[in-house]
């Protein structure tokens, strides 16, 4: 929701600045957050948290805090912000309400102003914070705390859930905040209507694709058949303009949405998918576009094209949609020791995207080299800073990524953001983000738990299962060996089981084995004692034993008889020979 901002500059300036002489101010880089909350509430809040979500703070404040600062780096990699600007939040009771946002604040364009990139139109109204970067305004030196462009209020009975992922949850406290930024920049709720930002059509816009002809577009909207209705209504990005008030119907029963203040709420797959379906406005207006109620996604989606329109592209760019794909986000290595960290960069959409930077922090402690991005350059800056940038990235296309990373011993946390740096706007700025954890430490050798003996009978199957341990998570090898007694075969050797046959013994007799497991650097081994026993045989058995033997001797002796025989016959002077 989104409410108009206090217009008296004096009030105004007075309000805020009671509110910065007890307030906490962070920087997260171009916006700035001025935190409000009393000690104790709302921001700075004490009360327990159980980490969920990829949200590992301990504290409600401090989990609402990283939330906040998440959904910054977002919108700072989806929107080149070139002037740095600040924002007041906190905590307070509102009736019927998730967030109120006052601002930003508005001022006109007057004649012979400066205008950089040639778009700025006379007598027109622009957010302050907008107009900062369309006139290359340098405001780093600016006490800008002292003056937040917007002041938003978050309800304490809303938005709960604190995690960064949102799924399954109908409202999460990332989306509120990426909603009550959204309002920040630009989709103000002003009375100048018309005024404020050029006519969608006054010049070549963004919306250009989604709308069907000069003036009224459905009009021709009105004259498609019922299946090209249909195809544009359930289109992925069918941007839809409402017209007459027959208009207005017509989509209202096409669309399994409704209308809220004159704007179609579309729902074209019949499911609740947010930004990407819940702003649309007649006139395309920021006011009208961001005046329904705020969804449960984590990208602007429509909202994108509207931004670049009033001005973030600068007239010159466009809404893409580049990502990382960061498959594994934690990583071990010995101290010192390197480690390859890899992902990529994704083209999500059917036009090439330019001006790529990936830029990484990584804390006092660790070092990053062979730094590698496909088709483009890497360099470290300061110990501190990983900064890659690409030329180009083709429409669908995928630039791989990699570094080695070492450190010393501890745990740490790296994060960056994949932006343009040309005037175009990323319609998802959650895939832009980056985020690993890196532990380096001593290895620790795995611990095996094994019974010291088992006990067996002559001729026995024996199954011997191992336990094993390793904190430190490696991949494990594993080996079995005979270390003394007969000689038998060990089944599975390789394996945390073996299977072995306990030999014929005619006494009870020990076999030693040895269990080794390694993890790569350290190597320990136990050792388990197979007790076989020597079982009495009883009188049958004895018996049969017995006449095999002999029977065996004698098939023996008739057998060389035999051959004694035959020999003869072949040689009979052999006989009389003495």
């Amino acid at each position: 929701m989104f409410k108009n901002v206090i217009k008296n500059n004096f009030i105004r300036s007075s309000v805020f600045a009671a509110i910065c002489t007890s307030s906490s101010i962070a920087n997260a880089d171009e916006i700035r957050v001025v935190f409000s909350d009393a000690e104790g509430v709302g921001f700075n809040s004490q009360e327990a948290y159980v980490p969920e979500g990829g949200n590992n703070a301990t504290t409600l404040g401090e989990a609402r805090k990283n939330v906040l600062f998440r959904t910054i780096r977002m919108i700072e990699s989806q929107i080149n912000i070139t002037s740095d600007f600040a924002i007041e939040v906190e905590f307070e009771a509102l009736s019927g309400y998730g967030a109120i946002t006052l601002g930003p604040s508005f001022s006109s364009f007057d004649e012979g102003g400066a205008s950089p990139y040639g778009i700025m139109e006379v007598n027109r109204q622009y957010p302050t914070n907008l107009r900062y970067s369309l006139q290359n305004i340098d405001t780093s030196s600016w006490d800008i705390e002292s003056d937040p462009v917007s002041s938003t209020q978050f309800s304490p009975n809303s938005s709960i859930y604190l995690g960064f992922d949102n799924e399954g949850q109908h409202r999460s406290f990332i989306t509120t905040t990426l909603h009550e930024l959204t309002h920040v920049m630009g989709f103000a709720s002003l009375n100048c209507l018309g005024d404020c930002f050029p006519a969608p059509l006054s010049k070549p816009s963004h919306f250009t694709k989604f709308v069907f002809g000069e003036g009224d577009p459905l009009v021709v909207f009105d004259n498609l058949s019922i299946r090209e209705q249909e195809e544009v209504v359930s289109s992925g990005d069918g941007l839809l303009f409402l017209g007459s008030t027959s208009t207005q119907s017509k989509l209202s029963g096409l669309l399994t949405g409704g209308i809220h203040n004159g704007a179609v709420e579309l729902h074209a797959d019949g499911q609740l998918d947010g930004q990407e379906i819940a702003h649309f406005s007649p006139n395309v207006y920021p006011e009208q576009l961001m005046a329904s109620v705020g969804s449960n996604v984590l990208n602007l989606g429509a909202a994108a094209y509207v931004l670049c329109d009033i001005g973030w592209c600068r007239g010159s760019g466009k809404v893409i949609d580049i990502g990382l794909n960061v498959e594994n986000t934690k990583f071990k290595a010995l101290p010192n020791d390197g480690v390859y960290v890899d992902f990529n960069i994704e083209n999500a959409t059917d036009a090439p995207a330019s001006d790529l930077l990936l830029e990484i922090r990584f804390p006092e402690g660790t070092a990053l080299s062979n730094a590698l991005l496909e088709n483009g350059q890497c360099t470290i800056n300061n110990n501190a800073l990983m900064s890659c940038t690409a030329k180009n990235i083709g429409a669908n296309e995928t630039l791989d990524v990699h570094f080695m990373l070492s450190g010393n011993i501890g745990d740490y946390a790296l994060s960056g953001e994949l932006s343009s740096t040309s005037f175009d706007v990323d319609s998802n700025g959650n895939n832009n983000l980056f985020d690993i954890e890196f532990t380096a430490t001593s290895n620790q050798a795995p611990q095996i738990t094994l019974d010291e003996s088992v006990n067996a009978n002559e001729g026995d199957n024996v199954s011997i299962i191992a336990s094993v341990f390793d904190s430190d998570d490696d991949e494990l090898t594993y080996s079995w060996t005979q270390i003394s007694g007969p000689d038998v075969t060990l089944t599975d050797a390789d394996m945390q089981h073996v299977k072995v046959t306990a030999p014929q013994v005619s006494k009870n007799t020990d076999l030693v084995l040895k269990f080794s497991v390694s993890d790569g650097e350290d190597e320990v081994s136990q050792n388990i004692t197979v007790s076989v026993a020597n079982v009495p045989k009883t009188d049958t058995e004895q018996s049969k034993e017995s006449s095999g033997g002999s029977f065996g001797w004698i098939l023996v002796n008739l057998f060389g008889l035999a051959l004694f025989r035959k020999f003869k016959r072949a040689n009979p002077s052999a006989h009389s020979s003495k």
